[in-house]
């Protein structure tokens, strides 16, 4: 990790457990509240006065009594905006139907959409928000039958990878100055759950990405996402 300038100013927050709150806010961004209940964490904003987009995002430990120190800290590179729009001919897990909802992992975050109730073609249309880390892996999907008595069922699951975006949103730079154009593209393959080819758009200064997948490790269902990226060090 570089070395911060002396003129960056830190705001410094303890970021207590929350038992309804889904999210943990900060000026800048949503934390999952797993963050803070599986790792004992404080978040510091490190604001650069020299460049007002240049925004460090660090989580550190904090000790608890009782509690393993946990050494490093986890700077991230941008927020990544899930629209979990919807699915189609999901699998039967209940008599004739099932009760299914989106669950979004990365890394130790995890965010998930709303039950929909007795639906084989459920409409989210939920954004979820995650955090992505300097190390970041392939976004994990998961789709479950919300069960009351026993444990969910999986209906299938999908790896949407980053890469493309990411990589694609690194080289053209700011997309406020762009126009609408395609940046970069992820490709179909027998590696991934692609449906079809899937665009990186810079669409009204954002970048986007819409991704439907073939659900995996099921008799059948897709589910397709939009994506929107924003980096935290423009």
């Amino acid at each position: 990790m570089r070395p911060f300038s002396q003129k960056a100013t830190a705001s410094h927050t303890q970021i207590p457990p929350r038992k309804s709150d889904k999210s943990l806010s900060s000026p800048n961004m949503n934390f999952k509240n797993s963050w803070s209940q599986a790792y004992g964490l404080s978040l510091i904003i490190l604001v650069m006065p020299e460049n007002k987009h240049l925004t460090h995002i660090l989580l550190v430990p904090r000790v608890r009594q009782g509690c393993p120190k946990i050494i490093g800290m986890v700077e991230f590179i941008g927020i990544l905006n899930v629209k979990v729009i919807g699915g189609t001919k999901l699998a039967i897990r209940d008599m004739s139907s099932s009760d299914p909802y989106v669950v979004l992992t990365l890394g130790q975050q995890k965010a998930q959409t709303s039950v929909i109730k007795g639906n084989l073609n459920p409409v989210w249309n939920e954004e979820l928000k995650l955090s992505v880390p300097q190390k970041y892996g392939p976004l994990k999907l998961q789709v479950l039958d919300h069960d009351m008595v026993s444990k969910d069922d999986l209906m299938g699951e999908a790896e949407i990878d980053l890469q493309p975006m990411i990589n694609a949103a690194a080289s053209f730079g700011d997309p406020e100055l762009l126009g609408d154009i395609q940046i970069g593209r992820w490709l179909k393959s027998g590696d991934n759950a692609l449906t079809a080819d899937s665009a990186v758009m810079v669409t009204g200064g954002k970048v986007k990405q819409e991704v439907t997948l073939k659900l995996q490790h099921t008799e059948s269902g897709e589910v397709t996402v939009e994506m929107e990226w924003m980096a935290l060090n423009i």
